[in-house]
């Protein structure tokens, strides 16, 4: 017999990013569910971790590369931060946190879903993406 359980949680997004630093190629976030972590690997590779408490173990089956050292400019408005290197941009929402990556010349290549972006149901994690 198969029984289904409805989702006992409901979704919770990162929330608003309430304060940001910058220490070389990393950019650490603190948002009101959550950390997130963005390091730059290389001038074509950007890592984005995510967590609702502290970080673990710094491990990742997707990226095995140590960071290389690699020009890195953080720019703020009111609305986002600006992270970029000389080949991409990483366009950071800040209410509530939603994550964009472009090309150099302002090409999409993939972004956070507007409504949902990273968010927990429970203890689960997802990410929604805009196609």
């Amino acid at each position: 017999m198969t029984q289904a359980f409805p989702q006992s949680s409901k979704n919770q997004s990162l929330g608003k990013i309430t304060s940001h630093q910058l220490n070389g190629q990393i950019l650490s976030l603190e948002t009101d569910n959550g950390k997130a972590e963005v390091t730059v690997f290389n001038s074509g590779v950007i890592r984005i971790r995510i967590t609702k408490d502290d970080f673990a173990d710094d491990f990742s089956y997707a990226v095995i590369a140590s960071p290389e050292k690699c020009p890195v400019k953080l720019d703020e408005t009111t609305d986002q931060l600006i992270f970029s290197t000389p080949t991409l941009k990483l366009e950071i929402d800040k209410n509530p946190a939603r994550f964009s990556f472009y090309t150099s010349d302002g090409r999409l290549i993939n972004a956070d879903d507007k409504a949902f972006g990273t968010s927990w149901i429970g203890t689960e994690i997802t990410t929604y993406k805009k196609l």
